[in-house]
């Protein structure tokens, strides 16, 4: 009778709770979506923030190299125009990132497949750092394996090796050798990118991959970084079915692969 009696009482309890545990849920559903939504306005409004800062430094950088065609007329002002020119490049390329990590995280990205061989991509890509590497003493070695072709984004992956290259010629000492390997693993295609730098401590290495992490090694060359381009790497990796890692010691320099479904 005791248990009964008790468990009446709990039906009863449990009977007047339950108007407020559905006032309650439906309070935290509404808060939710306020916040979702005021997510996706933020979000949103700073594409748009960011996005408007390209027009401006875009004037700046024309009226800068107007001032270098006179150079012979204002020979003293030139100096402060490359300054110009080059702070002005660098905040380019950080919204040219910023706005690529927003429409990664908002999906606001599509794939536009197709059949794309590897190894003459990353010839083409390569090719850019030409003049950066010659001015650096540097030396490019490539072990191209044929038949490295995967069904992908030509631009995406062309972003994708960019950064990897950019990151190896930034961080390699000067008149050291920069390696580029690709090769077939069964289903995968694996490219290897090789630099004889520093390498990467075990801090480092805890931070590869996220948005605006700075590495203790420092570019080479007195270069600038924004500490976005390897998080956007490993971003278009994973949108194209792949994975990215990082082998190194510090020291020893550092390897970064990449590898991609065969087509």
């Amino acid at each position: 009778l005791a248990f009964r009696w008790r468990f009446r009482r709990l039906q009863r309890h449990e009977r007047e709770l339950e108007p407020l545990v559905m006032e309650r849920t439906s309070e935290l559903s509404r808060v939710n979506h306020d916040l979702l939504q005021a997510n996706r306005v933020q979000d949103e409004l700073q594409r748009i923030a960011v996005h408007d800062l390209k027009n401006p430094l875009q004037t700046i950088i024309g009226a800068t190299e107007l001032i270098k065609l006179r150079q012979r007329e204002f020979p003293a002002i030139v100096i402060f125009a490359e300054k110009i020119m080059l702070a002005c490049k660098r905040m380019l390329t950080m919204i040219h990132e910023m706005l690529e990590i927003s429409r990664f995280e908002s999906g606001d990205i599509k794939l536009e497949l197709q059949t794309v061989d590897i190894g003459e991509l990353i010839i083409l890509v390569a090719d850019d750092f030409s003049e950066q590497m010659k001015h650096k003493g540097q030396s490019l070695e490539l072990a191209l394996e044929p038949g490295c072709i995967v069904n992908g984004d030509l631009e995406w992956l062309k972003e994708i090796f960019h950064n990897l290259i950019s990151n190896a010629v930034k961080f390699a000492p000067l008149h050291s050798m920069i390696s580029i390997g690709a090769l077939v693993r069964e289903t995968m295609i694996q490219v290897a990118v090789r630099d004889q730098g520093p390498g990467l401590t075990a801090e480092d290495q805890g931070k590869l991959f996220k948005k605006f992490q700075r590495l203790s090694a420092k570019p080479t060359g007195g270069e600038s970084s924004t500490g976005l381009g390897l998080s956007i790497a490993e971003l278009l990796v994973r949108k194209h079915g792949g994975r990215i890692w990082a082998e190194s010691e510090p020291g020893k320099g550092s390897t970064f692969f990449v590898e991609l479904p065969r087509s």
